[in-house]
């Protein structure tokens, strides 16, 4: 995973308990059940000048940017549900299933 991937599953948890689709408490049940998957966090992370490239050419938020160099580099295939990511990946040949 890119290493902004932390802060995007917690902010994923923080938003749908702000809008009332999640307890804390199952927030919470949700992160621990989390902790114990093997996740792998890429490090270091990729350049800022590879990324900002990659956003400008596929239409991208950085963020999105760091899923799709780090699956480039890997040339592993993403799954993306995100359109704009799913079809830069789709473009690139690394639509996962």
């Amino acid at each position: 995973m890119p290493a902004v991937w932390p802060y995007e599953f917690a902010n994923a948890l923080a938003v749908l308990e702000r809008r009332k689709l999640l307890t804390a408490a199952l927030a919470d049940e949700i992160v621990r059940h989390a902790a114990k998957l093997i996740v792998r966090i890429d490090a270091p992370p990729a350049p800022a000048a590879t990324l900002l490239a990659l956003a400008r050419r596929h239409g991208l938020s950085a963020y999105d940017a760091a899923y799709l160099e780090l699956a480039q580099r890997l040339g592993i295939p993403l799954a993306a549900k995100d359109s704009p990511l799913s079809a830069a990946a789709s473009r690139l040949g690394l639509l996962g299933a």
